[in-house]
């Protein structure tokens, strides 16, 4: 479970396996994944409704986030 009280916008979730390389295994560079969310309370979400892509760091992109309805609905 996530809690996503008080926590509007985007988040990072990472989960990590065999974080103390107990397993023998040829390569531990799988063991680990992410993904961003958003929690919103919209269909659609950005998290820069502005951008500006000039190589800056600042406001060079933005995440898209949307919400579908279910099949049939």
């Amino acid at each position: 479970p996530y809690d996503t009280s008080g926590r509007k916008g985007s988040h990072e979730i990472t989960i990590k396996v065999d974080p103390d390389n107990l397993i023998a295994e040829r390569s531990k560079d799988n063991n680990q994944a992410s993904r961003v969310m958003a929690v919103q309370d919209a269909d659609l979400w950005l998290s820069e409704p502005y951008i500006s892509p000039n190589g800056d760091g600042v406001k060079d992109s933005t995440d898209f986030f949307f919400r579908l309805e279910p099949p049939g609905q």
